[in-house]
């Protein structure tokens, strides 16, 4: 999630995708003014008694990152997937912002990537670390710019460093899953997001990542229970569903694979994953719908012009 992905904002999750990408580094990002500029925000699942306050005057407050269920005051008892739990788990740790010296130093290393510096761009997040240790998107930005470098062991101490201070961080949690499954290593995939996933079950892309790694590793019944143990917490909540296709797929559950694929195409028409995985589907038909194959390979590609699976399935 994927030419090598500096953050922009949480909102990259829509997915959850790169850990399956053809073992390619996390993507970059759809950006939001907030998270662009070093705001803070609270994990997926925040609730009422977790919410956080600014801490000084004119500070804002923690925004909900992507994949947050609105809140409601009384959650229905039960959805398509079970009987809801969303009041379960412990309340998350809050996201705070930046201070003011960090947050500048990080805006220019985002500036710095996009213009392909990778050397700016790391001085600029080293930066923001020195300015405020509790910068953990810049701790992630940095084990991403390791990565791309081809410093994996580097690229996972920084993904370390960046759960270290925010311990519920999806995305630092994908980066470490990720390099695990690119160097073959299902299981310590599984070993680095299990007791991740454990502890911050309110947080629905933690479970998504962990639902993938177990896929992965060829534990399915289990991936099963975390990905639906999510959408019992948020029915439409689209990587839980992804992860559910896949495991579904392993198991030649092509039927209800396709079913659960429709519904989180509905939801969101716009996640490239989806649309790779209703690729695979069509080609599998007996005969194959090659046609409608391919028109779902190039919209993946349209949406994410640096998916390599779906760019290699077109060869491309």
């Amino acid at each position: 999630m994927r030419k090598f992905g500096i953050i922009l904002c949480a909102a990259a999750l829509s997915g959850l995708s790169w850990a399956g990408c053809g073992g390619s580094t996390p993507p970059a990002e759809t950006p939001t003014p907030a998270a662009q500029e070093g705001e803070g925000e609270t994990s997926p699942e925040q609730t009422a008694d977790n919410t956080q306050q600014p801490t000084n005057p004119g500070e804002p407050a923690p925004e909900p990152a992507p994949g947050t269920p609105p809140a409601t005051p009384e959650p229905p008892a039960e959805n398509a997937w079970g009987a809801a739990d969303a009041d379960t788990g412990a309340p998350l740790p809050p996201r705070r912002p930046m201070n003011a010296a960090a947050r500048t130093a990080y805006r220019e290393g985002l500036e710095a990537s996009r213009r392909g510096d990778d050397a700016t761009a790391r001085a600029r997040f080293q930066r923001a670390m020195e300015a405020d240790p509790n910068a953990y998107k810049a701790a992630y930005n940095l084990g991403v710019l390791a990565d791309r470098a081809g410093q994996d062991t580097q690229a996972i101490e920084f993904y370390r460093s960046s759960l270290r201070i925010q311990p519920d961080y999806e995305m630092a949690l994908e980066g470490i899953v990720t390099i695990y499954l690119r160097r073959g290593s299902a299981p310590d995939a599984v070993s680095a997001a299990e007791p991740v996933a454990r502890q911050w079950v309110r947080n629905l892309a933690v479970q998504a990542v962990y639902a993938n790694a177990l896929i992965a590793a060829n534990r399915i019944d289990e991936a099963i229970t975390a990905a639906r143990g999510a959408l019992r917490r948020d029915e439409r909540f689209v990587p839980a569903m992804i992860a559910l296709v896949k495991a579904n797929l392993t198991r030649n559950r092509t039927e209800l694979a396709e079913s659960v694929l429709d519904q989180a195409l509905a939801i969101d028409a716009n996640n490239a994953e989806a649309h790779f995985l209703k690729a695979r589907m069509m080609q599998s038909r007996t005969p194959p719908a090659l046609g409608e194959s391919l028109t779902e390979l190039r919209r993946a590609v349209e949406l994410r012009p640096d998916y390599a699976e779906a760019r290699m399935a077109l060869g491309i």
